[in-house]
């Protein structure tokens, strides 16, 4: 019996859980066509009744916004405009970058106007992937720097991710504090001696970076392109390196593999980046979701020179030496900005 009723009970819930909110939104649309038919007929005493308790619960997006437009019309022709205003707030307030209409009413527009919808703060969130750029300053080789062979590349895409913090000064200027955690990666090949043998570095860090950057966007449309430049601080807190040594010229000699490595005493620990780029907002209810290419600039070494013949395991056997480079990188980044206003009359 019970293995019956367990069933149609959990079936049941589902019906009232799920059933009264799609009921009361049926209900709450035809509550709005009714109320369109009697403002266009003249009677408008009956409509905040049927329209009121509708904006807490069952209208869809769309269908709130012309509710509000209808209530506020109704509230200017009967001559309140204390309630217009009122109701002029909440709306703001649930809809505050709503865009004026070419249809809507000049009085729901004139009274739009009495009121100034500022964006103070933002939180968001966003994601990266990154290329590094490696810049060599000095080469160094336990071979003939004369006939040296070397070549830096990324070895895999890196990732940026994190939170940042917005304060607006106007609605297209404002000023962003990020704190993210950025994995790079890069690659180093070498041909040794008389092009017989090969040497693969690679070699992967793990940062927490703090960003600061100023944005400007250019157009006021729910698109819109934008700039931003500012400064980044970093420290290391990962650094791992794998280097493979491979012979060319007798395939039949074992290749001489250090693994994964502990880098991060041959590293600076701290690092500072200039940064800048483009992109694009789209702007949404509240908030705005945005698409950037940007580029870090180093403006530190990467290398501890002090350290960089310490290890003699990668100096005399896998014949590695830390080159004088600095590290930049170019993203592509992804993400969403809740934006908070305030709405004054």
């Amino acid at each position: 019996m019970k293995e019956f009723f367990a069933p149609k009970l959990a079936l049941l819930m589902m019906l009232i859980v799920f059933g009264i909110p799609v009921n009361a939104q049926k209900d709450c649309v035809a509550k709005l066509d009714s109320a369109k038919m009697l403002f266009n007929s003249g009677q408008i005493e009956e409509i905040p009744s049927l329209l009121e308790p509708c904006l807490r619960v069952g209208f869809a997006k769309f269908e709130k916004i012309e509710a509000y437009l209808l209530l506020i019309q109704v509230y200017l022709f009967d001559s309140n405009r204390e309630k217009a205003q009122q109701i002029m707030g909440e709306f703001l307030h649930s809809f505050p970058d709503y865009d004026i209409q070419p249809s809507d009413p000049a009085e729901f527009v004139e009274l739009y106007k009495t009121f100034r919808v500022k964006p103070v703060w933002g939180i968001g969130i966003a994601g990266s992937v990154n290329a590094s750029q490696v810049l060599v300053k000095q080469h160094y080789s336990t071979d003939n720097l004369n006939r040296l062979n070397s070549k830096y590349s990324p070895d895999v895409l890196g990732f940026d991710g994190g939170l940042h913090i917005c304060k607006f000064f106007r609605s297209n200027i404002w000023i962003s504090a990020d704190i993210q955690y950025s994995i790079t990666n890069l690659k180093r090949k070498d041909i040794l001696g008389v092009k017989n043998e090969e040497l693969n570095y690679s070699e992967s860090t793990g940062w927490v970076t703090a960003p600061l950057y100023l944005s400007y966007s250019i157009g006021r449309g729910r698109i819109a392109p934008y700039l931003f430049a500012g400064g980044e601080v970093g420290y290391l807190f990962v650094d791992k390196s794998y280097i493979v040594r491979r012979n060319l010229v007798d395939t039949s000699i074992p290749n001489i593999v250090q693994k994964s490595t502990d880098s991060r005493n041959n590293r600076e620990f701290f690092n500072a980046w200039a940064l800048g780029g483009v992109g694009l907002l789209y702007k949404t209810m509240g908030g705005y979701f945005n698409i950037s290419i940007g580029y870090r600039y180093s403006l530190l070494p990467f290398v501890k020179k002090e350290n960089r013949y310490a290890n003699s395991n990668s100096l005399y056997y896998y014949q590695y030496i830390d080159d004088d480079f600095r590290m930049n990188r170019f993203s592509c980044s992804i993400g969403y900005t809740k934006v908070f206003y305030k709405i004054k009359k």
